[in-house]
């Protein structure tokens, strides 16, 4: 018998995916029972900053006239008002080096290191001479059914922006994490977030040569860089196609059997990243005694701004989603 707050979504993205993947009982926690722990992650809401920070100054940019100093100068304060704005008056632990400090310190470094009037990868400009940041997509997926409306499961997807280099346009994602080890940039290679974002791109009918992920390492005394470009070649896309479709219908028929094991005592996801958030319930035999005191409830949104799903983002970074279409 199913809880009533069950809701089997009718939009899934890459992270939703990825959840199911890790385990099916946290994806079942997290998307179908729509519980998220309580309190902000402190690793979201430093990402979520940055990447509000990066969006406006790439806008601003690409969009003021001006001569090239001009357009600079106003686009990094712009840039930073947002990082301010967004932040808020988040107060993470003193130990925690993804702070408001650190995060003006990144900030910072993108503009010095990534000069965009002499970087070799620049933001993309559509036919109607506006920047394409914050590209979004949202498609049908024809194999897979929704198990109680019936209608075709939607994939969709939003990366940072489009970019050029060397005469080929490409999927751009910002990342920022605590250190930027030797290989670091070889975990992308296959990673199946890009060979998603690249397949919304060429769905759209951009003709993506691959991604370009840029890697900010906010350590305690310095903040580092590196750049990472992958390809995916259209057999990769298909394959990944493939696994998708086998994927999302792994989780229909969990719904239907109204049966999500805890497979990640087999994978490993418990102790991911510092532990699963929902680990607590998976080990007590009646874990409905923690809900209320540990979590509470969401409804996660993958057409909106990701920061949805932690309720941290400001109504006025709220993005228009009538229209998803990123094509011009």
């Amino acid at each position: 018998m199913r809880e009533p707050q069950e809701k089997f979504p009718e939009v899934l993205s890459a992270s939703v995916r990825s959840g199911f993947n890790e385990c099916l009982r946290k994806g079942y926690y997290e998307q179908i029972y729509g519980i998220t722990p309580k309190g902000q992650n402190v690793h979201l809401h430093f990402g979520f900053a940055y990447a509000a920070a990066m969006e406006t100054f790439r806008t601003v940019y690409h969009s003021t006239p001006g001569d090239e100093a001009y357009r600079y100068e106003e686009a990094a304060l712009a840039g930073f008002l947002r990082a301010i704005e967004y932040y808020g008056d988040f107060e993470p632990l003193p130990t925690e080096t993804k702070n408001f400090d650190r995060l003006i310190s990144c900030y910072i470094e993108q503009l010095v290191t990534y000069d965009p009037r002499k970087d070799p990868v620049q933001t993309s400009i559509g036919p109607s001479h506006s920047p394409r940041v914050e590209f979004s997509f949202a498609y049908p997926i024809e194999e897979v059914r929704h198990p109680v409306t019936g209608n075709p499961l939607i994939f969709s997807g939003r990366f940072d922006q489009l970019a050029t280099f060397s005469d080929n346009l490409y999927v751009f994602d910002d990342k920022t994490t605590k250190a930027l080890g030797p290989t670091w940039g070889r975990q992308w290679e296959l990673r199946s977030q890009f060979s998603g974002y690249t397949w919304g791109a060429r769905k759209s009918g951009l003709a993506v040569a691959g991604a370009i992920i840029r890697g900010m390492g906010i350590l305690k005394g310095s903040i580092t860089t590196q750049e990472s470009i992958v390809y995916r070649p259209p057999w990769m896309v298909d394959r990944w196609y493939t696994r998708l479709v086998w994927d999302l219908r792994r989780i229909v028929r969990a719904w239907e059997d109204n049966y999500w094991p805890h497979t990640g005592e087999e994978s490993g996801a418990c102790s991911h990243y510092g532990g699963c958030p929902y680990n607590i319930l998976c080990k007590s035999a009646s874990p409905e005694a923690y809900i209320d005191s540990h979590y509470r409830k969401y409804k996660y949104r993958p057409l909106e701004r990701e920061g949805e799903k932690t309720g941290v983002v400001p109504e006025s970074l709220q993005p228009d989603i009538g229209d998803f279409s990123a094509v011009e």
